[in-house]
């Protein structure tokens, strides 16, 4: 008798392509190890298919849905299944009773192929013709409205995006998601995602790269709060446009963004009514427990493994300051990392945006930072900031 779900019949029959996809990785499909496991994909299939002619597979802020219900709930390496879907800006994909063996072999060499050789050599619509894909079809839906709206209402009710430019939305609405999964890991003592957190910086800093002047004049004109990772998010695009006007390399601006969205992870071990005061409104007894942030957020880091180094370095150095008079205390003989002297800097401008009783033209905060120039911040990265936000 029957007894699984269709929810646990569409799972089992995702895993199983997710299995031969990652064997398809090692081996041709001439080899007896890819043959075997297309055996399970066949198994599943037929178990999905009993009572249906069609399986509707939609990518939903990351994640499967299938019959309106989300999938893979409590499996978190399924997410880098998603993530191939979503490297083709593939939202829904169906499946249907006639496809056979050779079909699906031929769908897990379309999603073996890298997405800019697709876009350079031939393009979506001809490459799915080139793998003669006919029972399995491939869908890009998110260019029209009507499923932008489904994928706005699919978000959590405190997660709202809607005042920010449609430039930044989606960038900015994919690093929240997966931060805010990455973080509840964390603050629930476990170890989180921070590897799968990484590629999603990786995937999104072009776009991030090219908006990010729409996000600034966003944040000075709206100082909104868009979820409880604000501080976090509105850092690291911040630190993305600084490191633009710098002209830096893209992998450091990808490690800056990821180092910057990382710096307070450190505060989750933190009690939580201090977790979010201001610093200037934390009592006697209270500010040496918030000055240990740095440390425990860069040995949560160094647990995690699989971050760049720079990220954990500018965790425990972004209060340092430039005259090393914050904390943690360095060595003598060691200068503050650049990119802890930039996230610092960054984040200090952010909390006086965002905490700011009124809204301030940018050249106001600016110059109530001025005195600090050459002190707690570097002269020319200062500078560079202020021309930044004032431009």
């Amino acid at each position: 008798m029957d007894t699984d779900s269709p929810i646990e019949k569409a799972e089992g029959f995702l895993s199983s392509l997710y299995s031969l996809y990652r064997i398809r990785a090692l081996y041709p499909t001439t080899h007896p190890r890819y043959t075997e496991a297309l055996i399970p994909v066949v198994e599943a299939k037929e178990q999905l298919f009993k009572n249906r002619d069609t399986a509707v597979f939609f990518i939903v802020e990351h994640e499967f849905i299938f019959e309106d219900q989300p999938l893979f709930r409590t499996m978190t390496m399924m997410r880098d299944f998603v993530a191939i879907f979503e490297e083709f800006h593939i939202d829904r994909f169906i499946f249907q009773r006639e496809n056979d063996e050779e079909e699906i072999s031929s769908f897990i060499g379309f999603l073996s192929t890298k997405p800019e050789l697709i876009k350079e050599e031939e393009g979506f619509e001809a490459a799915i013709r080139k793998h003669h894909l006919q029972n399995i079809i491939l869908e890009r839906l998110s260019r029209s409205k009507d499923i932008s709206e489904v994928v706005s209402d699919y978000t959590a009710e405190d997660e709202t995006y809607g005042v920010l430019p449609p430039s930044i939305r989606t960038p900015y609405s994919n690093i929240y998601k997966h931060a805010k999964a990455a973080f509840s890991e964390l603050a629930g003592g476990r170890e989180g995602d921070l590897h799968h957190l990484s590629r999603q910086i990786e995937k999104s800093i072009t776009d991030l790269c090219e908006s990010v002047g729409d996000f600034i004049d966003t944040f000075h004109q709206n100082r909104t709060t868009f979820g409880d990772l604000d501080h976090e998010i509105n850092v690291c695009l911040l630190t993305v446009a600084l490191a633009r006007m710098m002209e830096l390399d893209q992998t450091v601006i990808k490690d800056l963004a990821l180092a910057a969205l990382l710096h307070d992870v450190g505060k989750l071990s933190l009690p939580p009514e201090i977790q979010r005061k201001p610093p200037n409104q934390l009592s006697p007894e209270e500010m040496p427990l918030y000055k240990e942030h740095p440390l425990r957020g860069a040995e949560h880091l160094l647990i995690a493994g699989n971050i760049p180094q720079l990220a954990v370095i500018a965790c425990y150095e972004h209060h340092v300051g430039y005259d090393r008079s914050g904390f943690p205390t360095l060595p003598e003989d060691r200068t503050p990392h650049f990119a802890a002297l930039i996230i610092g800097l960054v984040e200090q401008y952010e909390k006086l945006v965002r905490l700011s009783p009124k809204e301030r033209k940018a050249i106001e905060y600016i110059t109530e930072m001025r005195p600090l120039r050459g002190g707690l911040f570097e002269p020319r990265l200062f500078d560079l900031f202020a021309s930044l936000m004032v431009a």
